[in-house]
């Protein structure tokens, strides 16, 4: 049995990347309509349902890509460290709503869903080449910064990503239940 989308358990690698792919149906399904696109709510997010869709797409695609690098050049950035909040938020498993703010590059206020339609499937596959490399991933000592967070392993951009689309995912939910247009996901 699955759980919601928008709930992710202890941090296990295999664990964390099924739920990573897990979550695809969701993404797409806010994606591929329109009227679930627009679905806004700004007492519950300034982003509407297809920007936080959007959002997932293209994050998870820039980290799949910092990943292969990783994988790639082993002895990239292993110096770099965890921010303070790092750890707190990996290992419970959450992220405070309204706290941060996306950078420049991934805000996706405002842009069409045709702009993210095609950035899902090389998402997916993005994702599902990771997944085919996971037995590398817990050994591999390289690191690339996330803006707030520091430096991750690739294990720890894992979990960060499963972490980070369930909370997307569960703003998601949030903005379909207050207009009526309830989570089949």
């Amino acid at each position: 049995m699955t759980t919601p989308v928008w709930q992710v358990g202890k941090w296990d690698l295999e664990a964390d990347l099924a739920k990573i792919d897990q979550q695809w149906d969701a993404v797409r399904e806010v994606l591929e309509d329109p009227g679930l696109y627009a679905v806004r709510n700004d007492e519950i997010s300034g982003w509407s349902c297809g920007e936080h869709a959007g959002h997932i797409a293209m994050v998870t695609h820039w980290i799949a890509g910092g990943i292969e690098e990783s994988l790639a050049d082993p002895t990239r950035d292993t110096d770099g460290r965890w921010s303070e909040p790092t750890e707190a938020i990996l290992i419970e498993g959450g992220f405070p709503r309204g706290v941060a703010e996306s950078p420049p590059e991934v805000n996706t206020l405002s842009r069409p869903r045709e702009d993210f339609l095609p950035m899902l499937p090389a998402a997916i596959e993005a994702w599902r080449a990771v997944a085919e490399k996971s037995e590398l991933l817990p050994s591999c000592p390289a690191r690339f910064p996330h803006f707030a967070l520091g430096y991750l392993t690739s294990t720890e951009w894992v979990r960060f990503c499963a972490l980070h689309t369930a909370h997307h995912l569960a703003v998601v939910r949030d903005l379909r239940e207050a207009a009526g247009k309830g989570p089949a996901m």
